[in-house]
């Protein structure tokens, strides 16, 4: 079994916008990924989105973490093939410590939304109480007039399970 840790607050959202008005977490929050609504920043724009996650119900053992994603080319929001490739990360991080990071560099662009995963151990997190995700997107690269925004609609950690207390009952 694993434990899963959902976007539960908002932290930073400069130069993001949403697609329906909600607050930034819920767009990315979902048990089962949609894509129905997103997070977006807008095109030739630096923006930075920072989503606390939720704390575990119980310390996990040691293993994999598996942060999974979607995110896509926007013009403005919607989905979009055409332009420049804007070049933007993912993060994950405890407090101000970066944990782990996946950039543009590695994942290839499409006008669809695309889901990509970053894995990490969890020796390298002390404190899963204080767990982070952050998006940052660069307004440079190609011409400013094609340069093209980018969206994010769903975001989960994965980690293990901890260990289940054992009881004993004295009679």
């Amino acid at each position: 079994m694993a434990q899963f840790l959902r976007p539960n607050s908002d932290i930073t959202t400069t130069g993001f916008n949403t697609s329906t008005g909600a607050t930034f977490y819920t767009l990315l929050d979902e048990a089962t990924r949609s894509d129905a609504d997103c997070a977006y920043a807008s095109n030739n724009t630096t923006a930075t989105l920072e989503v606390g996650l939720s704390d575990p119900p119980v310390s996990p053992d040691t293993g994999t973490c598996t942060l999974r994603f979607t995110w896509a080319k926007t013009n403005n929001g919607s989905l979009d093939g055409a332009g420049s490739n804007p070049p933007f990360s993912i993060s994950v991080y405890e407090g101000a410590v970066l944990i782990a990071s996946v950039s543009n560099a590695t994942l290839t662009y499409s006008g669809s939304w695309q889901e990509s995963s970053l894995t990490f151990s969890t020796t390298l997190v002390t404190d899963f109480t204080n767990l982070r995700v952050r998006y940052e997107v660069s307004a440079t690269g190609g011409n400013p007039s094609a340069r093209r925004g980018m969206g994010f609609s769903w975001v989960e950690l994965e980690i293990p399970d901890g260990a289940v207390p054992r009881y004993v009952l004295i009679t």
